[in-house]
């Protein structure tokens, strides 16, 4: 781990001494490498960015082009390949600094290239549940003390565990892909509700209306308790409730669906609302 007499030096360089960005690393996961070299949390560094900069701080996933310049020349690497980066906020993403979900079969990727484990931009939806590469569900990170970023060896969590030893049972499989089904739906519906199909009860206003609703009963309670009891054995780990702790301000209920980083607990609100909504 570097002192703070080093990390000085490196700031006056002008240079972090980390590995370039992956090809859809989000730039929020870029500063959590370096955070971890640095001993640093991201935030201060993104501030130390600014230090002689009048600006305010822009966001760290969306930065302003001034933000990017900076960035790129720290990192040593080019303007037009931080802006594939860039990751605009909107009710479709979850919120900034929630984007903790990933997909284990890409970090195993990452092991086998020598890459650092990282977060992919793929990964930020609200209603993404799945690696879109790998079929494999999404799992939520949990990060050791004072650690920014994923690393290799690092603990696997109880529901990947359980995903392993049940080896993605068939019955599993297809209970996550009607998820898969609703929760394509919801993001359909998100800019076109004629997109509900017709066959399914409701329409996409009711169902973002529960879906809102279960979110808020969640935050209330910590939790349904009906959630678990309707899910599979096996299903449990990947489908359950769960406080969602939203950030102070957060007043509707789909600010609450974006603070959620848990997708876990984004397949339960999804499961509810698809077991009203959506017939067998």
């Amino acid at each position: 781990m570097r002192t703070t007499h080093q990390l000085e030096v490196a700031r006056d360089d002008v240079l972090w001494l980390i590995p370039t960005p992956g090809a859809d690393e989000t730039l929020r996961s870029v500063l959590q490498r370096a955070a971890d070299l640095y001993a640093r949390s991201p935030e201060h560094l993104w501030r130390e960015l600014h230090s002689e900069h009048t600006e305010a701080p822009g966001e760290i996933d969306h930065p302003s082009w001034a933000d990017l310049d900076r960035l790129a020349h720290v990192l040593s690497v080019s303007r037009t390949r931080l802006a594939r980066l860039r990751l605009p906020d909107g009710e479709g993403q979850l919120a900034a600094g929630r984007r903790h979900a990933y997909c284990p079969a890409c970090w195993r990727d990452d092991d086998a290239t020598g890459r650092p484990r990282h977060f992919r931009r793929a990964w930020a939806g609200v209603f993404t549940l799945s690696c879109g590469r790998h079929q494999t569900p999404l799992f939520l990170w949990h990060a050791a003390p004072r650690q920014h970023a994923p690393r290799r060896g690092d603990d696997i969590s109880l529901a990947e565990m359980v995903w392993q030893a049940t080896a993605a049972s068939p019955q599993a499989i297809l209970s996550l892909q009607a998820l898969e089904d609703v929760a394509k739906v919801m993001e359909a519906c998100r800019d076109d509700p004629t997109r509900w199909p017709a066959d399914w009860l409701g329409d996409a206003a009711q169902a973002r209306a529960l879906l809102i609703e279960v979110m808020t009963i969640d935050e209330r309670t910590g939790g349904l308790p009906i959630a678990s009891a309707q899910a599979n054995a096996r299903l449990q780990t990947l489908v359950h409730s769960g406080p969602v702790a939203a950030e102070a301000g957060a007043t509707t209920g789909w600010e609450r669906l974006r603070q959620t980083r848990d997708p876990a607990v984004r397949r339960m609100a999804l499961w509810l609302v698809g077991s009203w909504l959506v017939p067998t």
